[in-house]
């Protein structure tokens, strides 16, 4: 399986070009070069593995809660919520944090500017980052610089999923780690 739903994120086959149950698109993933694709025996339909976190210590600085009821982190160089978002990239100028269902696109101009403004190496619109369904995909946009995971450059326009731990480098220096958390339950 090389391909996968846009909106549901299930992996279908090669042939498979239309999601039959989302009625929507799939795209191809990319694999790292010379490494197998993701195969249903790889895969296994596991879940992705995502990092613990409980509101009684801060997911981003290890804060003890100051107690019950608390909402955000007590060490106010911090002040983040409690709640861990669903992937957290932090890179050396600053870091992305996506909740559940979101979108968005990294890069010089955009949302999360503030972290690249000052590279050079980082395109005006570099990749997108999507989280679907509970799975964290990132999609290379053109750009003569490049979009690397774990050291693998991405094709432009190609989709690869993120997981816990991954590398994401934009350029030759501009690299973040990934760092995927339980999801809450829908309410």
């Amino acid at each position: 399986m090389t391909r996968q739903c846009q909106l549901g994120g299930e992996l279908v086959g090669d042939d498979v070009l239309f999601c039959d149950e989302d009625l929507c698109p799939t795209f191809e993933l990319a694999a790292p070069s010379g490494a197998p694709r993701e195969t249903p025996a790889s895969s296994g339909g596991e879940a992705v593995e995502r990092r613990p976190w409980g509101t009684d210590v801060c997911w981003r600085c290890g804060t003890s809660s100051p107690g019950t009821g608390a909402t955000n982190c007590a060490n106010v160089s911090c002040g983040r919520s409690l709640t861990a978002p669903a992937v957290h990239i932090r890179f050396a100028d600053g870091e992305v944090a996506l909740d559940r269902d979101d979108r968005t696109e990294l890069g010089r101009l955009g949302p999360h500017s503030r972290v690249f403004v000052s590279r050079g190496t980082v395109s005006r619109r570099h990749a997108v980052v999507v989280v679907n369904d509970g799975r964290v995909t990132v999609q290379a946009l053109p750009t003569p610089n490049g979009t690397f995971v774990n050291g693998d450059e991405m094709a432009a326009e190609s989709h690869r999923p993120l997981r816990d731990g991954d590398r994401l480098r934009f350029g030759s220096d501009v690299e973040g780690e990934v760092a995927l958390y339980a999801l809450q339950p829908r309410s």
